[in-house]
């Protein structure tokens, strides 16, 4: 009896037991989910940033040397290079740049040239007569005109070269960046006067000023911009050697002293307005 219940039983279920194996086959395999894409980082967007190279042109006007020649009117263009190197944190813009000029900002007195280029040199006369021609009673009457305030002698003052390391902090409106800039100017002074008081200067040297302003660079694309700078030069005086006049009695003319004096030169402030094309090379 027994042995029939379980035959019945074990009839009863192998369709099941059978029929398992390929019901488990039929069901879904789990896989787990695919991980998220990994997105890149956009990087921030600095136009400004990085290193630029370009050329630049200068023109300085109303300058003064007012202790040897008396000249006040230094004026004239430059031409030169310019180098810098730029860090951008978001709108602001820090860089360093160096830059060197070579041309003539100048002035002279007493030559022909000279003769219609402004009324205060019709007034002190042009092409004024050398002071190996003097004599002297010419001389004592320069020193006398000198002493008031009147610089009838001929004189010229240059400047021909220019350099300047400074410092600039801008603010960036996408490809415009507004700036102030500041720094150290290195000058180059040549001077050639008559001067009847400290003699004949025929000299030149360097001067040191600091110099400030500010401009505004456009990109015209993205490696290439166009800039316009002022710039303002302080004064500055340059050390200079001078041979005083004396009387000849032979000739009844005016010669040199052979021992040679220091006297100073004293620039005052030169004003500059600047022109820049510059290639820029984005470092991130």
């Amino acid at each position: 009896m027994n042995f029939l219940r379980k035959a019945a039983w074990a009839t009863a279920l192998a369709p099941v037991l059978i029929g398992a194996p390929a019901f488990a086959a039929d069901l879904p395999v789990y896989e787990p989910p695919a991980p998220a894409p990994v997105l890149p980082v956009a990087q921030e967007y600095k136009p400004w940033q990085g290193l630029s190279v370009g050329v630049i042109g200068t023109y300085g006007l109303n300058g003064k040397e007012k202790d040897l020649t008396h000249l006040n009117s230094l004026d004239g263009p430059m031409v030169g290079g310019i180098i810098g190197l730029h860090n951008q944190i978001g709108n602001w813009v820090l860089g360093a740049e160096f830059d060197g000029s070579f041309g003539s900002i100048s002035d002279s007195r007493g030559y022909k040239k000279d003769k219609d280029k402004d009324k205060d040199k019709k007034k002190a006369g042009a092409d004024l007569p050398s002071y190996d021609k003097w004599t002297q009673d010419e001389l004592t009457k320069r020193t006398e005109d000198y002493n008031k305030g009147t610089y009838g002698f001929r004189s010229k003052a240059k400047l021909d070269e220019l350099y300047t390391v400074r410092a600039n902090l801008g603010y960036a409106f996408d490809n415009v960046l507004i700036y102030g800039t500041g720094g150290l100017g290195i000058a180059h002074a040549k001077i050639n006067a008559e001067n009847p008081v400290d003699g004949l200067i025929k000299d030149d040297g360097y001067g040191f000023a600091p110099v400030f302003g500010g401009g505004v660079n456009y990109k015209v694309t993205d490696n290439f911009g166009l800039g316009v700078q002022y710039l303002y030069m302080t004064g500055f005086d340059v050390g200079m050697k001078a041979n005083k006049f004396r009387y000849n009695t032979v000739g009844n003319k005016v010669d040199l002293e052979k021992e040679t004096n220091r006297v100073n030169a004293e620039f005052e402030g030169t004003h500059m307005i600047r022109v820049m094309g510059t290639y820029h090379l984005p470092i991130n």
